[in-house]
Order: structure tokens, then C-alpha cells, then sequence
């Protein structure tokens, strides 16, 4: 079993390893250097499992695919048709002018009110 140790030396600082445990016996794989604070401590342990990990191959290993999903169209015909009714009833179609009929559309489906400007339109016909 291989873990990282850390072991206090005869200077007091404290020496990071990375240490393999086999029949109770102990080999130093890799000595990372010894540590006088604590962030130098942080620092030495961060590297230790880093080299640890680095030959190991991931459990779950990042996909570098990406799955890209475009939307190509998006019609609601009833919408349209509910839409198109109102400018009907309330006489635009007799302009016969294809912009305002767009606008007049473009205008209920973005707005934040569509619903409640669509409603208030029904009621007045």
C-alpha cells in the first residue's frame, strides 16, 4: 500500500514521503523534502499527492467531447394561430401589409405581457 508519511526530523522540521507498506515492512519511494511552517507543509503534501496520482488512470475520466446541441427552428403554430386570429378580429388583415402583420406578431411573442396584451386585445372585439 503506498501513502504519503510525514515524519518529524532532528531539526524539528517536518520531511514528507511517499512510502510503500508491504508485509509490515516500510520503503521510501520518493523523500519530497522536509518543511519548516505549515504552508510549506501544504505545499509538499499537495505535491505528494499529485505524484501519487499521476500515473493512476481515473475512474472517471474526463470526457473531452462535447456534446453540442443547436436548436435549428422553434415554431408554435398554435400560438401563431391564436396570434394571427386576433389580428384578424381586430381588422388588420384588410391592410394587407405583410411587415405590420410580422411586427404585429414579433410584438405579442416577445414581450413580457404577450399573454395579458393578447387577452385585453380579445375582450375589446
Amino acid at each position: 500500500m503506498v501513502f504519503i508519511r510525514k515524519v518529524k526530523t532532528k531539526s524539528g522540521a517536518i520531511a514528507t514521503q511517499i512510502v510503500n507498506k508491504l508485509k509490515g515492512k516500510l520503503k521510501i519511494i520518493k523523500h519530497l523534502g522536509s518543511a519548516q511552517s505549515k504552508n510549506d507543509l501544504k505545499a509538499l503534501i499537495t505535491l505528494a499527492k499529485t505524484k501519487l496520482q499521476e500515473n493512476q488512470p481515473s475512474l472517471f475520466p474526463s470526457s473531452k467531447t462535447k456534446l453540442e446541441i443547436k436548436l435549428r427552428q422553434s415554431v408554435s403554430i398554435l400560438l401563431y394561430q391564436v396570434l394571427f386570429k386576433s389580428y384578424q378580429k381586430l381588422g388588420f388583415n384588410k391592410l394587407n401589409n405583410s411587415l405590420f402583420a410580422f411586427v404585429f406578431l414579433f410584438c405579442f411573442t416577445t414581450t413580457k405581457y404577450a399573454f395579458s396584451h393578447m387577452f385585453y386585445c380579445f375582450d375589446r372585439v
